[in-house]
């Protein structure tokens, strides 16, 4: 199923300002270059939104989109599937035929490939879509007309640099919050478009963050989650707080800490679900 034009509305009232921006910026660059468009937006903006709606806007044929992380996959793989997002602010119509989405989950070898050719999304890790892993065939030349890679600071690393190079003649966008890396190493491509944290704060996309801080010099360390998790459900339950139904965000870098913060805010009256690295994309919904 080839994406058409004629379904995409970028004059939706209801698609923010950033996403009509990237899509135009991304049509308008390939209208002068070849290389791969880096669009660059704050987490939140609405990434996932434009990676479905630039098939459209660029009538591709076939779409690979390279996502980091398998959460990260499921949840794109979902808005390709069921499009929800894009018909719900009005940016494709309701009777768009949806695509036929394929979520990569095992090691592409040939045989995997060529079935790949029955579908319009393939949404994948490098883990199962690079040849730079053993058990990986490279991807078959001319099998994709758009490769989408989403969290594209991610790029210079083995893995995804052989998987960029073999979509070489496939119209490449590269989705980052982040294009500068602490090892300096650049991204493939040229900056199509920006759009400013600044700006985002302006619109209304965030609301200012008032930071406020918890003391806990007084306890020991392995009692500071304690005091926080304290402090937490004190905010928590404030009168501004519950008109405006909030929910509480718990973030660590470890596993078995996420694990143990669900007992210690349990402990204080907040319920918390740990989300993990293989969490799948319906938990997270469902969540």
């Amino acid at each position: 199923m080839p994406f058409e034009s004629q379904h995409l509305n970028l004059e939706s009232p209801s698609l923010r300002e950033a996403q009509k921006g990237a899509v135009h910026a991304v049509v308008a660059h390939l209208t002068t270059a070849t290389t791969p468009a880096q669009v660059i937006l704050p987490t939140g903006v609405g990434k996932t939104l434009i990676a479905t709606l630039l098939p459209y806007a660029l009538a591709s044929q076939r779409v690979l989109v390279v996502t980091p992380a398998r959460i990260v996959r499921d949840q794109v793989a979902h808005a390709f599937a069921h499009l929800t997002p894009a018909a719900e602010v009005g940016a494709l119509a309701a009777a768009t035929l949806r695509p036929a989405t394929k979520r990569a989950d095992r090691r592409c070898t040939s045989a995997v490939w060529t079935s790949y050719e029955a579908a319009d999304v393939v949404v994948g890790t490098p883990a199962v879509l690079s040849s730079a892993h053993d058990g990986v065939d490279p991807v078959p030349e001319g099998l994709f007309d758009l490769v989408i890679f989403d969290e594209a600071h991610h790029l210079p690393a083995t893995t995804w640099t052989t998987l960029h190079e073999q979509l070489v003649s496939a119209i490449t966008v590269l989705l980052t919050a982040t294009p500068f890396r602490n090892d300096r190493r650049r991204l493939p491509g040229d900056i199509a478009y920006t759009y400013s944290l600044k700006r985002a704060v302006a619109k209304g996309v965030y609301r200012p963050v008032r930071f406020t801080p918890v003391d806990s010099t007084h306890v020991a360390p392995n009692e500071r989650d304690e005091v926080l998790a304290a402090a937490a459900a004190e905010r928590f339950r404030s009168p501004e707080h519950q008109t405006a139904n909030t929910r509480l965000l718990v973030r660590t870098d470890r596993k078995e800490h996420a694990r143990a913060l669900v007992d210690i805010y349990g402990q204080v009256g907040l319920r918390v679900v740990p989300v993990l690295d293989r969490t799948s994309g319906r938990t997270v919904r469902v969540i």
